[in-house]
């Protein structure tokens, strides 16, 4: 039982909020071929079984509980007992009862009570439910589109405040689906599955056709359809099988980098050049346990001027006349993968190799108010989203030395 969240994370204007909580409970139907319905069992997930929870039901309805809320086999069979065998003594003639091959129902007592009543046990085959089972054909898609309508209008009005159906409100909620129930939908479903009337054609209509009726009359034209669909069947396995090869890893170095501080391929060709330097370990081959301090590379950095302006890469097509030094940006940061991206505020600072040199900033949790960092790396163009506004300085003493914008960033997460 399940009630519907109507609000998706991230709607701004929600038509309605129902909230989405769940509760464990379960309830066993069964009917005849006749379209005679039996009373409902319910099974609440609850230690205890308290008498609020049984009032206001269907007639004759069973009440039950289990830690998990789901059928056992204890509880299947103090339904043949209670449900089942009180209703197939009062009919005459061969009587059979036919149940999902369910490991619950897999009871040797469940067995061996409808046998000591005259009442044969029929399993149906696994994985065919959708073919042979009456009800699942028939009858169970208009009672859960019927239970969803009355649990939908209970929401809207007693239930407006509930986060779940109270066990006390369910057997009342309970009483009117079965009281909408139709005995014509569990008639047509016997009749799909071929029971009732008896008929095996039906089941068999129902399955895939995949030989033609020429190629009934030509067996060669089946042997070569055969001997194609298990050669299909063979490379699809070989290409959803995993790659044999070894994987073989690459060994790994340690970098010695600067927080905050970004390396290309050629600062390990220079080092490659001069061993004497290490960038695992920071040592001479020469030395034992002596940390050398590797000296600080210049970068050499050059300002923004205004000519580099149409650079920009930015889905804001504001241009400017005036240079973006200084200038703050909304950019995405991405990951080791490459495919997902943090977006951040920098302050640029200057250029290297056609990227943007930024001075990142941080947000404060749970405002919208920023300080400066000493962090900075590259930023490439295209990672640019937005060019933003000045900022502004706080005024007030619990955010102070802090920085907000005016612009719009509620669409964006910013960290």
């Amino acid at each position: 039982m399940t009630l519907a969240n109507e609000r998706r994370r991230g709607t701004k204007y929600p038509e309605r909020i129902i909230n989405s909580s769940k509760a464990s409970t379960s309830v066993m139907f069964a009917a005849a071929a006749d379209g005679t319905i039996l009373p409902p069992y319910v099974v609440y997930k609850s230690m205890h079984l308290y008498q609020s929870w049984t009032e206001g039901g269907p007639k004759n309805a069973r009440y039950n509980r289990t830690k998990s809320g789901w059928f056992d086999a204890f509880c299947f069979e103090d339904w043949v007992l209670t449900v089942a065998l009180p209703y197939l003594k009062h009919n005459t003639g061969r009587k059979i009862l036919i149940g999902d091959n369910l490991s619950s129902h897999l009871s040797v007592e469940s067995v061996k009570l409808c046998k000591d009543n005259d009442i044969s046990f029929i399993f149906l085959p696994a994985n065919s439910t959708h073919l042979t089972q009456p009800l699942d054909v028939a009858f169970f898609r208009p009672l859960k589109s019927t239970w969803r309508q009355i649990l939908e209008e209970w929401k809207k009005g007693p239930g407006r405040a509930e986060a779940t159906v109270p066990k006390d409100k369910f057997p009342t909620l309970l009483k009117k689906l079965c009281d909408l129930l139709k005995e014509e939908n569990v008639i047509a479903g016997f009749k799909k599955c071929g029971l009732a009337p008896l008929n095996r054609n039906k089941v068999l209509s129902m399955l895939p056709k995949i030989i033609d009726e020429d190629v009934n009359q030509n067996p060669e034209n089946i042997q070569k359809d055969t001997e194609a669909v298990d050669n299909s069947f063979k490379e699809l396995l070989q290409s959803l099988r995993h790659d044999q090869t070894p994987n073989i890893r690459k060994r790994r170095t340690k970098v010695n980098v600067k927080p905050g501080k970004s390396i290309s391929v050629e600062d390990f060709v220079e080092d490659e050049e001069n061993p004497q330097t290490s960038h695992s370990t920071g040592q001479n081959p020469g030395t034992s346990g002596t940390k050398q301090v590797q000296p600080k590379k210049s970068r050499k950095r050059v300002e923004i001027s205004s000519e580099d302006e149409d650079d920009f890469s930015v889905q804001d097509s504001e241009s400017s006349d005036s240079s973006d030094l200084d200038r703050y940006m909304l950019v995405k940061v991405y990951g080791k993968t490459k495919t997902s991206f943090r977006c951040y505020i920098c302050k640029v600072a200057g250029l290297e190799d056609d990227n943007f040199v930024g001075k990142f900033l941080k947000r404060v949790p749970q405002t919208n108010k920023f300080t400066i960092t000493e962090e900075e790396s590259l930023v490439s163009r295209n990672d640019v989203i937005l060019k933003l506004s000045s900022p502004v300085s706080s005024s007030s003493a619990r955010f102070k030395d802090m920085l907000f914008f005016k612009d719009d960033l509620s669409d964006f997460t910013i960290y």
